[in-house]
């Protein structure tokens, strides 16, 4: 956004009364009312201490933290109720809270909202056509004031270019499927589909290690390979299942489709996925799936660009950043840097196994 539109979009909030995330934290507001939009937003979980309330969390951001992705504000919103907390959202939705105490924890931005009689409330309204949601054991009296600050939100964040895609999944409010350049230190639980290009149960132990790949650049790829059969490591992103998730997964092998729920980003030498169990009902449903529909659009997209890669490979003069590499030359981040002349040597290597970098 340009100073311009910025500054004219302030001023609109402004004369509706609304203070922006940055002077709200200023100010440490201990009853700040909260006008945002939705970038990520968690599955609705039961706490195991105190008072066992149910609880969300919630990443909102307005024009006062847009370029600084360190000063949205994350809500987190306690109720005894799951029917008080915001099961249906999306992302670009708006959420207006009142009652909303502001703290930090980590060195993060956040707003505390315990839903509590006359205390504290919440609402979410649909950023496709501005219409309330219902949330059953919420009242919430939305006045004409809010409706028009939630247009303003609205057509503010459409002018902008989101850095994650629009939409979230209806069964996942959280969780949006991410292409591998689009995983980064700004997003956490998403969903993921990519191609497999090597699968291997670890012995005696209940994780499985993958090497995927949909065709586009990992921003950290794995340290010390050059290259894994045709496919530039460069596009390669490792995912490790655990436990439940591990036990679940489907024999495949290199060829095959996998979609992934839930999965979250790790660093540590490099940028990977790890999809492990949750704690609540959501989070412990299955995860992991082979794709079996040729035509599935995900599918569809990543066999374009594979194709789209594949021609580009033909054609070596045209790319002089690329050097011609042979197998004897792969390494991967095992426990020691050994040098596998294939990938079966290092799939049929009972005692290697990947280090956990973090």
């Amino acid at each position: 956004m340009s100073p311009q539109n910025s500054s004219l979009v302030f001023d609109e909030l402004k004369a509706l009364g609304v203070t922006v995330f940055e002077d709200q934290w200023k100010s440490r507001n201990p009853n700040a009312v909260l006008y945002g939009i939705v970038e990520e937003c968690n599955e609705i979980l039961r706490s195991t201490k105190g008072s066992q309330d149910y609880y969300q969390n919630i990443k909102l951001v307005d024009p006062s933290t847009w370029d600084a992705y360190d000063h949205r504000i994350t809500v987190l919103t306690f109720h005894k109720s799951p029917a008080a907390l915001i099961g249906d959202m999306n992302y670009g939705d708006v959420v207006i809270v009142r009652g909303a105490r502001m703290s930090e924890f980590c060195n993060k931005r956040q707003a505390i909202v315990k839903g509590k009689e006359k205390i504290s409330s919440w609402c979410s309204i649909d950023g496709s056509n501005l219409q309330p949601r219902v949330i059953k054991d919420m009242p919430f009296e939305l006045s004409d004031n809010d409706l028009r600050i939630a247009k303003i939100l609205r057509d503010w964040h459409h002018s902008n270019k989101p850095t994650i895609p629009a939409a979230i999944p209806k069964q996942h409010a959280s969780h949006q499927r991410l292409k591998t350049e689009q995983i980064n230190e700004n997003v956490d639980y998403f969903d993921y589909v990519g191609m497999v290009v090597s699968c291997r149960r670890v012995p005696n132990t209940r994780r499985v290690e993958m090497l995927l790949t949909d065709y586009t650049p990992n921003s950290i790829p794995m340290n010390g390979e050059e290259r894994i059969g045709s496919i530039n490591p460069k596009l390669l992103i490792q995912c490790t299942l655990w436990d439940k998730d591990a036990d679940e997964c489907p024999d495949m092998e290199f060829g095959d489709y996998v979609r992934l729920r839930n999965a979250k980003r790790k660093k540590g030498y490099f940028q990977e996925i790890v999809v492990r169990p949750g704690n609540s009902g959501k989070t412990q449903s299955r995860k992991v799936f082979k794709l079996e529909d040729e035509n599935d659009s995900a599918v569809l997209e990543i066999k374009k660009r594979k194709k789209e890669y594949e021609r580009s490979q033909r054609h070596p003069a045209a790319d002089h950043s690329q050097p011609e590499i042979t197998m004897e030359d792969v390494y991967t981040e095992f426990d020691h840097k050994i040098p596998y002349s294939t990938l079966e040597d290092m799939l049929n290597d009972n005692n290697a196994s990947i280090q956990d970098m973090q």
